[in-house]
């Protein structure tokens, strides 16, 4: 019977520590992961490192954003939030109309426009890349994480595979 109890304890025991490891790893997990730099902003532009232009809500929901010389518009100006509570992925969404930034399909050269934010989209989901020479990053869409967020002609913004190229590389701007 003490045998049995002792047992007991030794299992509670395990289970007790294999808890606590767990938490303990959660808990520094969570406090490294997400960088201060990765939480939800207010307010601010996004420049094209190649070209210095912003970019821009397109007029029509129809339309693609592209690029445009930054002017101070309210179309110039966005916004983001974490994609989930671990703050892995971010939503981008421009303060005029409260639409997210999204890539029209997972395809290479796809478009990329504004669409309603949901809760479950990934093509609206982006990850940071960031690059420490440029003090730039790029934004992976996580739906094709392989595709980048690019300058592909003059004003022209879509996915194209991901590269070290200056026109996938942004910079966020507080005005």
């Amino acid at each position: 019977m003490a045998a049995r109890r002792n047992s007991r304890r030794s299992i509670v025991r395990r289970v007790l520590l294999v808890l606590s490891m767990v938490v303990g790893t959660l808990t520094v997990f969570s406090a490294t992961s997400t960088p201060a730099s990765a939480e939800a902003a207010y307010n601010f532009v996004i420049k094209n490192y190649a070209t210095g232009d912003c970019l821009v809500r397109p007029q029509k929901v129809s339309d693609h954003v592209y690029l445009a010389p930054c002017s101070g518009s309210p179309n110039e100006r966005w916004g983001s939030r974490c994609s989930d509570w671990l703050c892995y992925g971010m939503q981008f969404y421009n303060l005029a109309n409260g639409k997210c930034l999204t890539g029209a399909s997972p395809a290479p050269g796809a478009s990329v426009g504004l669409f309603t934010c949901s809760t479950l989209g990934a093509r609206e989901v982006w990850w940071g890349q960031v690059s420490d020479t440029l003090q730039a990053f790029r934004f992976a869409n996580s739906h094709q994480s392989d595709q980048c967020l690019a300058q592909i002609s003059s004003a022209n913004v879509a996915l194209e595979p991901c590269s070290l190229s200056t026109t996938q590389f942004w910079t966020i701007l507080f005005p």
